[in-house]
């Protein structure tokens, strides 16, 4: 996928620890202009060997804004702060995403994820080290 604008624009990433229960979950936002949120994920430490594991949860992009390479600048964020785990997670279409299931899952595999054997259901990002 070409992501012509993607020169254009200098993206920050805004990483937020999240208070509440767990101490071992982050959350890492783009914000717009306006500092309204447009893209999200939250990392979090596996319960299943979490010395091999980090989980990926609620990867999401603003409908507007698909298809700007946000998902992989996210993506890429997530793993270089986890770089020695696995990063597995499970795609779940939201309401308003245009995309079922089995087309997510070939969305992320051309962002390089793959099955993750460990983990029946999931896909991974193999560890950046």
């Amino acid at each position: 996928m070409n992501y012509p604008n993607l020169q254009k624009l200098a993206v920050v990433i805004n990483k937020t620890p999240i208070k509440d229960k767990s101490k071992d979950r982050m959350q890492y936002s783009i914000n717009n202009e306006d500092g309204l949120e447009i893209a999200r994920a939250i990392l979090r430490q596996a319960e299943h060997d979490p010395e091999l594991f980090t989980n990926l949860r609620e990867l999401y992009v603003a409908p507007e804004h698909r298809g700007q390479g946000y998902a992989k600048q996210l993506i890429q964020a997530v793993r270089k702060d986890a770089p020695k785990t696995t990063v597995v997670f499970r795609p779940h279409p939201f309401k308003d995403k245009p995309l079922n299931t089995q087309q997510l899952i070939e969305l992320y595999k051309h962002l390089g994820a793959k099955p993750c054997a460990e983990l029946p259901g999931r896909l991974a990002f193999d560890p950046l080290e």
